[in-house]
């Protein structure tokens, strides 16, 4: 609640800074560190990189879409993240900066299965979860409907992100925020 309330962008009206600010999860770093405990199936680090592979793919395909990578402040880098989107104007973002910062100012936000998509959601914000082959179940509950938020192709992804980045309606209106959260506003106090 903290860390969501006090880096939510307070101005509908502002424009945004991203069309689609990626919320990474540390699954990378957790590689290189050797700490396979998320490696649950045997196509979990390909599906990984895979998703990571779209977005890059959606950069080349739409140049003029501005894309960010947020990532937690202790992540290290992952050199096979660094050489996917290498080539392509997607901007790896600041990671002194509250990843919540950057995915209050995006249209869209999309992830591989961070909760921060969850909290977006119950807000009304668009957040995708890249989802190759519907395998990603550690993250994603198979028995949760997902609607339109769940993404298991990279055409389905690009479609999509025309869609809400085009459509005149905001895409607010799509998302029934109490199928993802509870609203978080003062939560600390009713607990």
């Amino acid at each position: 609640e903290h860390f969501l309330r006090n880096n939510i962008k307070t101005n509908n009206n502002e424009p945004a800074l991203f069309d689609v600010v990626y919320i990474g999860q540390n699954i990378g770093h957790n590689r290189i560190l050797g700490h396979l405990y998320q490696d649950i199936h045997d196509n979990h680090f390909k599906d990984y990189y895979e998703h990571l592979f779209w977005l890059a793919k959606l950069s080349k395909r739409k140049p003029n879409l501005s894309i960010g990578i947020a990532h937690h402040g202790n992540c290290i880098a992952d050199p096979k993240e660094l050489t996917l989107i290498k080539g392509t104007r997607i901007e790896r973002l600041d990671q002194k900066v509250s990843t919540y910062h950057y995915a209050s100012k995006a249209t869209i936000n999309v992830t591989f299965g961070s909760t921060m998509g969850f909290e977006f959601l119950g807000l009304g914000k668009p957040c995708l979860f890249l989802d190759p082959g519907y395998r990603n179940s550690q993250y994603l509950p198979t028995e949760m409907n997902f609607g339109d938020w769940r993404i298991a192709s990279f055409e389905k992804f690009e479609r999509t992100v025309e869609s809400l980045l085009s459509t005149t309606v905001s895409p607010n209106n799509r998302i029934k925020t109490t199928d993802f959260c509870l609203d978080s506003h003062e939560v600390s106090s009713r607990i």
